[in-house]
């Protein structure tokens, strides 16, 4: 009896495991459809991402910030550059200025989701499990909204939980904390606020007693 209840009890939880596998690739697909009719009718884009586009085009063509007064009107902006440097790099490439935007968006969305499955796979959770999490970080209306508009958000964001996915290897190495210390800086030149994410992995570090590790970081 007992055996035939741990047999049930096991596929009732393969059943659900199942349904919530479905659930999550469900969710997956209908936020991919969603997320490209917002890139193909542009309806998130704002006069915020207009200034973000102006900077990578200004960037293109050879202008890094415009003079605060100048011919070509204010350009009193000074958001940090790494985003709009990359955006640039992508039209340089051939993109137009909102399909290079929309693309890094892109890019900096599948990074976020990446390393979100990176950390859930370091703390244990099973790989499909991992995935399912992963790609609810879409849920919320700030992520739609970062996702589907050309702005500075996502970009740092993504570098910062990569960067505390890099920190929680199994042990914790010089190579890794090299990695990480990379994608801090490359946060730093593109949000300095987003930087909470390099201070919970020093105080981590320090609360472990790897005073090494935490100034090699910093």
């Amino acid at each position: 009896m007992a055996e035939n209840t741990t047999t049930k009890s096991a596929t009732d939880n393969r059943t659900l495991n199942w349904l919530f596998y479905a659930a999550g690739a469900l969710f997956a697909l209908v936020s991919l459809a969603l997320v490209y009719r917002g890139w193909r009718e542009g309806v998130s884009l704002t006069p915020t991402s207009g200034t973000w586009i102006a900077l990578a085009v200004d960037l293109k063509h050879g202008m890094f910030y415009r003079p605060m007064y100048g011919d070509l009107g204010y350009g009193g902006t000074r958001y940090l550059p790494l985003h709009f440097v990359l955006h640039a790099l992508l039209m340089g490439m051939g993109l137009g200025p909102v399909v290079a935007g929309h693309a890094l968006e892109g890019i900096a969305g599948l990074g976020l989701l990446f390393g979100i499955y990176r950390i859930l796979r370091r703390l244990g959770v099973a790989a499909w499990t991992a995935a399912c999490f992963a790609v609810m970080a879409l849920a919320p209306k700030a992520a739609q909204i970062a996702i589907l508009s050309i702005r500075g958000d996502l970009l740092p964001t993504a570098l910062v939980v990569l960067g505390v996915a890099t920190c929680m290897a199994v042990k914790v190495g010089r190579w890794h904390l090299l990695g990480a210390s990379v994608l801090f800086a490359l946060v730093f030149a593109a949000k300095p606020t987003s930087l909470y994410g390099a201070g919970a992995v020093v105080l981590w570090l320090l609360l472990s007693r790897e005073i090494g590790n935490a100034v090699l970081l910093t």
